[in-house]
């Protein structure tokens, strides 16, 4: 275990002072450590809270230690708000069709998410982490009604793969339309209106809809609604 900056700096070679980014590197692989360390003491806390049928996870981590006496457990409950706060924002984020430049908005991304396995280099290193330790948990970690943190877990777990589910069944859906020489311009032009509504961005599909959409009002003359399609931007 390393107890200081100064020993981490001197373990693997960073330079600079308190103001540079070799301390922030420092904060943040302490918070990593921390995070893979709950994936194998929070299951366990779940655990012991649902025999006790008291919420562990509900005590500071002081009186976590001191109730089990047990000492330098890395703040597993701190860890824990930090999980679940991570997974209630990314969840907001969809759901409020925030920026996509911002927030997880494919179904390979959402897939990968799910799978707790994130790029991990640049900003991403840290989500890669909290995504990974979360996959891990919402698996291992069976549920507790004891625990509330344990529940909020499974319930933003299962909003991601509702998610999941609703973004895949609309791509199926596009794909179909795209192959069927039938389609009419109308089911083209609701589709593109649900795509650019919803919060699934995928820009190629959305180009070929456009495309055949325009193609398919092109052929339709006079019997083609005049209301404008409506873009992303």
């Amino acid at each position: 275990k390393r107890e200081s900056e100064a020993e981490w700096k001197a373990e693997t070679g960073a330079q600079g002072n308190d103001l540079t980014p070799s301390s922030r590197a420092y904060l943040l692989e302490l918070q990593k450590r921390g995070v893979k360390i709950s994936k194998v003491t929070l299951p366990l806390l779940v655990d012991m809270s649902r025999q006790l049928e008291v919420d562990l996870l509900s005590l500071s981590d002081g009186d976590l230690e001191a109730a089990l006496e047990v000492k330098d457990l890395e703040k597993p409950v701190a860890t824990s708000s930090d999980i679940l706060r991570f997974l209630r924002s990314e969840v907001d984020k969809i759901e409020k069709n925030e920026d996509p430049s911002t927030r997880i908005s494919s179904t390979q991304s959402l897939s990968s998410f799910l799978s707790g396995s994130l790029p991990d280099e640049g900003s991403m290193e840290v989500h890669g982490t909290m995504a990974s330790a979360a996959a891990h948990l919402v698996k291992h970690t069976r549920s507790c009604a004891s625990s509330s943190w344990q529940c909020e877990l499974e319930k933003c777990w299962s909003s991601l793969e509702v998610i999941w589910s609703s973004w895949s069944e609309l791509e199926g859906r596009i794909e179909k339309a795209l192959s069927d020489k039938e389609t009419s311009w109308d089911t083209l032009r609701s589709l593109l209106t649900e795509l650019d509504h919803s919060s699934l961005l995928h820009d190629g599909l959305r180009d070929r809809l456009a495309y055949e959409n325009q193609d398919a009002r092109s052929h339709c003359g006079s019997n083609c609604p005049t209301a404008p399609l409506i873009g992303r931007f």
